[in-house]
């Protein structure tokens, strides 16, 4: 499976991550890297692309914790996607990859909201960042190259 990780990229003079928002910071996390990830399997010509974040944890975790993450929907921001990731105590820091999406706009922040819960269930603190596309997946079969 080859992958590519899109943060951005130079096309002629245009800049395209002209309004791309900044790595945020919470109580929990700093968030060192974001991006859409774009796999092709070999006997595929469609791409599966997810979110990929990669975030630093600000203190060190005694016990484990559990993520709830948000990501917005491309295609209907009324009906987001969640999954829960248990993170082990003594981690330096996170990475996270959404399910499959699709439906992205080149030009458009997409919205991420982590909430960190210890194992009995207490709030720990949020997180949010945008995440910036540099591609458009609204229209089918997205090119490979």
């Amino acid at each position: 499976m080859a992958v590519a990780l899109f943060a951005g990229c130079q096309t002629g003079g245009d800049d395209p991550m002209r309004g791309a928002p900044q790595p945020t910071e919470s109580a929990l996390f700093t968030t060192e890297r974001t991006g859409f990830q774009i796999a092709y399997a070999q006997d595929t010509t469609q791409p599966e692309i997810r979110y990929w974040l990669r975030l630093s944890l600000n203190q060190p975790i005694e016990r484990p914790m559990i993520l709830r993450i948000t990501f917005q929907n491309p295609r209907n921001p009324n009906m987001p996607l969640v999954q829960q990731e248990r993170v082990e105590a003594r981690i330096p820091s996170v990475t996270i990859q959404s399910e499959p999406i699709w439906g992205l706009q080149r030009g458009e922040t997409y919205e991420v909201l982590i909430e960190a819960f210890d194992t009995t269930g207490n709030r720990l603190g949020t997180h949010r960042q945008g995440v910036f596309s540099t591609i458009d997946t609204s229209l089918p079969n997205l090119g490979r190259g």
